[in-house]
């Protein structure tokens, strides 16, 4: 049994010290190599490689593309079915990416894979013997009919949403087209290499888009100074107090303080912050989409920007710090 003992201590001791002294440290894959892993279906040695390679900063990193890498990470995932961290490699690779199709191909894989169930996307468009399409997520030679099919059924929602834009006299029906442009953007962007449908969607909607912005930012405007004003009012009241020269008897004294706000100015408030802060996600959906000079925007933007900084103190003062130490005159 001692013997024993002790050939389990040297087999440890070995295991801890490593690779013995000189070795050669196992050379970094390249690149190429992973791709290959991946096109034959070797997902756990490409992951096993991929972990090293995404370890790597500086200029140990040169060489290799990090989008490119994230992206063949979260497809193995993907074959791998292990979809919440591939989803994730995608949403890695999104940032990564340096340019608008790459960015597209990753934004529209990210959005397929969470809208299939167990794998398969079904379209709601019909095929040939009329029955709803169905594409396998997992089958990358089919991948871009599925962004088009995904594109076209999210599409159709889009259409209703620009026209009632088009008509609109508020801001509402222009930022849900703000919002909905993006990913409706990538799809149709990684499907065709084009944006054409969104751009023909969309024609015109730029000039009108700014002059709504501009109107209800004039409006925001008003009602946030009109609430300021309120909330600033000095109110008075008269309340008996102790007398200082005869603590037995009580005298009438004069407390002022500022109205405040209220539930409802607080609520108008918020509603202003909230609309300053999603326009500029709108306006980089429709520079992006139609192409407009974002210089068009710029004033547009600044101004909101002052708004939501002056809401957000107005609602953020404490108007009456101390209540009970109140000014008496």
């Amino acid at each position: 049994m001692r013997s024993l003992s002790v050939v389990l201590a040297v087999v440890v001791l070995g295991l801890l010290a490593g690779p013995a002294s000189g070795q050669v440290p196992e050379p970094l894959p390249s690149q190429a190599e992973v791709q290959a892993l991946v096109d034959t279906g070797n997902y756990p040695e490409a992951l096993k490689r991929l972990v090293r390679l995404l370890a790597l900063n500086g200029k140990a990193a040169e060489g290799y593309d990090r989008y490119e890498l994230l992206m063949l990470r979260g497809e193995a995932l993907l074959q791998s079915k292990q979809t919440s961290t591939a989803i994730d490699a995608f949403g890695q690779a999104r940032k990564e990416a340096k340019n608008d199709a790459a960015a597209a191909v990753a934004i529209a894989t990210e959005q397929l894979v969470k809208r299939a169930s167990n794998f398969i996307y079904t379209s709601k468009g019909k095929d040939k013997m009329g029955q709803p399409q169905k594409f396998n997520v997992l089958d990358r030679a089919t991948r871009k009919n599925a962004f088009l099919a995904l594109f076209e059924d999210d599409f159709a929602t889009l259409d209703p949403k620009v026209r009632a834009a088009r008509q609109a006299t508020s801001l509402t029906a222009l930022l849900e087209v703000g919002q909905s442009i993006l990913p409706l953007r990538a799809l149709e962007l990684a499907a065709t290499d084009d944006n054409v449908k969104i751009k023909e969607a969309l024609q015109g909607l730029g000039q009108h888009a700014k002059d709504l912005m501009t109107a209800a930012l004039a409006t925001m405007e008003r009602t946030t100074a009109s609430i300021e004003n309120q909330a600033n009012t000095n109110l008075t009241r008269v309340v008996n107090v102790q007398d200082p020269n005869n603590p037995k008897n009580t005298i009438p004294q004069t407390q002022y303080c500022k109205r405040g706000l209220d539930d409802g100015m607080t609520r108008s408030l918020n509603d202003t912050i909230a609309t300053c802060e999603r326009l500029p996600l709108a306006v980089k959906a429709l520079n992006l989409t139609l192409s407009i000079d974002p210089a068009q925007f710029t004033d547009t933007l600044t101004a909101a920007g002052r708004l939501r900084a002056r809401a957000v103190t107005i609602r953020d003062t404490e108007y009456n710090p101390q209540p009970n130490t109140i000014s008496i005159h």
